[in-house]
């Protein structure tokens, strides 16, 4: 039936490239949501008047999300030719995708966790240290899933964002970089 009603689509490069996009969507979600959260913590943890407050870390981590979060995504591309090349080996295909898709994304979801993050009550985390709690605990009891609900929206939309990304890319390799 598709074949009749399409006769010059050929279905293996169509299924190829369906499974790319699947796998690019995994492999950048997963990279995403974690390099994302471990900023996202540093973010929180090292400003003024939290548990690691560092004013030079928290600078250093703020600047890199700051600026990679104002660079147009095909900009970045263009940026991170050399660092795919040294890293994926090559500037084509599913894996040479996936810096820029990584790289794209995790500096919004880095902010995005800091702000969840900063919406957790302040006065759990001070009883919890009046309590007497080391720095582990505080961890699993107040930075947990059930205090921050927040960040599983903010997970569902930059999956949709990265979803969105990854269309924006594959338009701009049917322009002719592949074949």
């Amino acid at each position: 039936m598709f074949n009749e009603l399409f006769p010059n689509v050929v279905w293996d490069k169509i299924w190829a490239a369906t499974t790319e996009t699947l796998y690019m969507t995994a492999v950048s979600v997963v990279a995403t949501f974690v390099l994302g959260i471990l900023l996202g913590l540093l973010l929180f943890l090292t400003s003024k008047g939290n548990i690691w407050e560092n004013r030079f870390i928290n600078g250093v981590i703020a600047s890199f999300v700051n600026i990679f979060r104002s660079i147009p995504f095909i900009i970045l591309i263009i940026l991170l030719i050399p660092f795919t090349k040294l890293v994926v080996g090559t500037i084509l295909g599913a894996n040479a995708a996936l810096p820029a898709l990584i790289i794209g994304a995790a500096p919004f979801y880095a902010r995005m966790v800091e702000i969840a993050l900063r919406e957790i009550d302040k006065g759990v985390i001070e009883a919890a240290k009046a309590m007497g709690q080391r720095q582990q605990q505080l961890f699993g009891k107040c930075f947990s899933l059930k205090r921050c609900q927040h960040l599983y929206l903010v997970l569902q939309l930059q999956r949709s964002r990265s979803l969105v990304i990854q269309r924006w890319q594959e338009l701009s390799v049917l322009g002719g970089l592949e074949t």
